[in-house]
């Protein structure tokens, strides 16, 4: 049982890991892209 929750956890732990990334890389890309806008614009 104990192994089973631990492989679930990993797993939980690295959907959040890419979920964060994911965002955070949107976030980022967003940032820049207004940048760009109000530099050129």
């Amino acid at each position: 049982m104990k192994k089973a929750l631990l492989g679930i956890a990993k797993i939980a732990g690295a959907a959040a890991a890419i979920a964060i990334g994911a965002f955070y890389l949107l976030a980022l890309a967003a940032v820049v892209i207004l940048a760009l806008n109000e530099w050129t614009g």
